[in-house]
């Protein structure tokens, strides 16, 4: 009777690693062995591409993908146990030791018992890893949302039971030995040392740093402005950001993608880490096209808190703009001190759409019964959690001033305690200008602000602020 292996569990969490080891100890994958390979699984992912199309197929059939999962039971046919127990027999010939590693299967463990009973003697391995770890790690494969990666990591740590071996992802790098060791006597076989294959400078644990200022840049890749993220870097560089004495600063470059990001992608952005200097730390992360700015700052506060990284200021802004003073963070400071909740920019008014408050800047507020508006148009379901009301709201309500978002950690987590996710735009909505940029965004978010008790402040465009390159792809209009 052939021995099959069971890698399941949590993506990011050590599986293609887990699998090497098993692999180097004579366990076959199969014929139809994926042969990937990219910065994050330099060595592969030890992958079936057969296999990982029939568990795709399976999680279609229950409507899911494996990165969204159905909150209801998984069901499956006769014919797909048939199928399955064909495709071993197709892809393993007679071997004696199989393997068959993918996290999708957490969902289907009914299915494997189903498919092995009276056939194979199977095992079923766990894997787990430090939660804020692994959704950073997934987030930067995948370019995953970390709510969305959150969740899953949920739904999938839900799935355990007693009777796996359970594994954690530390335990695999530094404990390779015993861990090989101990899943040998749950198997009931023999399996030799492969701590010489584990490479632990792949193992991307939560730094700990501490800086002054971080400067977050929202880039939509589909802009084509990558000249605008090398700028940004000059003027940090050369520009104080205070008469107070301060050490170093952060940068941390979001790249927004339509899709999960390739080899390719990723080596063009990581030219960006090169531009670190003494006082200067750069770091990349990667996300879906959804939300705007304000999902940018959602998610990169809970990147650094995530990952440790404690700032006194942040500032969270697109990449085609950047201040134009020195000292810009001490006149952020005065407004903060009033009890603002951010300093943004306040751009003059066009064509009426805001009144505006003094020289200095101020906030917005709609004029009333403006004719041929196009934005904003606030409803209820903009600023209000798990609303459907498409009920516009009354032209007193709105309040804003343009992004960028200047504040403290501190007041992140304020917003964050009063009103949870900063932007109530859906995850698994592709961005619009007028939808995710402005009414659940630019004027959306700000609203909500102050209809949550807090104020905030724009300092006048033209006197603090220049653009970088401006050219923009897409319809503002919708």
């Amino acid at each position: 009777m052939s021995i099959i292996v069971f890698i399941i569990g949590m993506h990011r969490s050590g599986t293609s690693l887990l699998s090497n080891c098993l692999v180097k100890n004579g366990f076959s994958i199969g014929k139809s062995l994926n042969k990937d390979k990219n910065v994050q699984n330099p060595n592969g992912y030890f992958e079936n591409d057969a296999f990982t199309h029939f568990h795709d197929s399976l999680l279609h059939y229950n409507s899911s993908t494996w990165c969204n999962i159905s909150d209801k039971k998984m069901t499956y046919l006769i014919e797909h146990i048939q199928q399955y127990r064909k495709l071993i027999k197709t892809e393993f010939d007679d071997s004696k030791y199989i393997l068959i590693k993918d996290p999708r299967l957490t969902f289907f463990v009914n299915f494997i018992k189903d498919v092995c009973e009276d056939i194979f003697d199977y095992h079923i391995l766990f894997l787990t890893r430090n939660k804020d770890e692994c959704c950073h790690s997934l987030n930067t494969a995948q370019s995953i949302g970390i709510l969305n990666c959150e969740i899953l990591y949920d739904k999938t740590m839900s799935k355990y039971q007693n009777e796996f071996m359970k594994i954690d992802h530390e335990d695999i790098v530094y404990k390779n030995d015993e861990v090989i060791n101990n899943i040998g006597k749950y198997c009931n076989i023999t399996l030799k040392s492969t701590s010489h294959i584990v490479d632990k400078r792949l193992h991307r644990s939560k730094s700990n740093s501490d800086y002054f200022y971080t400067h977050v840049v929202s880039y939509y890749e589909g802009n084509n402005r990558l000249d605008n993220l090398y700028a940004i870097f000059e003027v940090l560089n050369t520009q104080k950001l205070s008469k107070n004495k301060y050490e170093k600063i952060l940068i941390v470059y979001c790249i927004i993608k339509d899709n999960a990001p390739d080899v390719n992608t990723i080596e063009i952005y990581e030219k960006l880490k090169k531009l670190k200097n003494n006082n200067i730390d750069i770091q990349i992360y990667y996300r879906i096209n959804t939300g705007g700015t304000v999902q940018t700052m959602y998610q990169t506060y809970k990147y650094l808190i995530q990952n440790k990284i404690t700032t006194k200021y942040i500032g969270v802004w697109e990449d085609d703009c950047i201040f134009k003073n020195e000292n810009i963070l001490d006149e952020v400071q005065v407004y903060l001190d009033k009890g603002c909740i951010y300093v943004g920019s306040y751009w003059d008014c066009e064509d009426g759409y805001a009144l505006p408050l003094n020289i200095n800047g101020g906030v917005k507020r709609l004029i009333p019964n403006k004719p041929n508006r196009i934005v904003p148009w606030v409803t209820n379901s903009h600023i209000i959690p798990h609303s459907n009301d498409s009920t516009l709201i009354s032209d007193d309500k709105y309040i804003w001033c343009e992004d960028p978002y200047i504040t403290t950690m501190d007041n992140l987590k304020l917003i964050d305690k009063k009103m949870g996710c900063f932007t109530l735009a859906p995850l698994d909505q592709k961005y619009t200008h007028c939808e995710h940029g402005i009414n659940y965004g630019e004027v959306g978010f700000p609203t909500r602000l102050h209809l949550n008790g807090f104020t905030f402040f724009g300092l006048l465009k033209r006197r603090y602020f220049m653009d970088l390159k401006t050219f923009s792809i897409g319809n503002k209009s919708i």
